[in-house]
Order: C-alpha cells, then structure tokens, then sequence
C-alpha cells in the first residue's frame, strides 16, 4: 500500500519491522523497497506498568 510519501515517488515506499526481544526490548527496522537496504532503527525497552 502507498502512502502519502510514496504516491507520486516509489523511491520513498518503505515498510517496517517490529520484532520484541525476550528481554523486553522492542526494535523497529524501516526497510527500503526499491534499494532492497535497511535504513533507520530505533530500539525502547518494554515495561509493565503497575495499577
């Protein structure tokens, strides 16, 4: 599916990967389609919140 971004531009469609670590960590990867590369990354640490 095209976004907003990569409607008029498919050098610009991407899609993203989402994978949770056991050890609470959650990584987001952004893979560029039409370079067939990885491209940004961002990591955060999962925790559970006490109610």
């Amino acid at each position: 599916m095209k976004g907003a971004q990569s409607a008029t531009d498919e050098t610009k469609l991407s899609f993203h990967i989402a994978t949770i670590s056991s050890a609470g960590l959650m990584m987001v990867r952004e893979y560029l389609w039409n370079i067939g590369k990885w491209g940004a990354a961002a990591t955060v640490r999962l925790s559970a919140t006490k109610t």
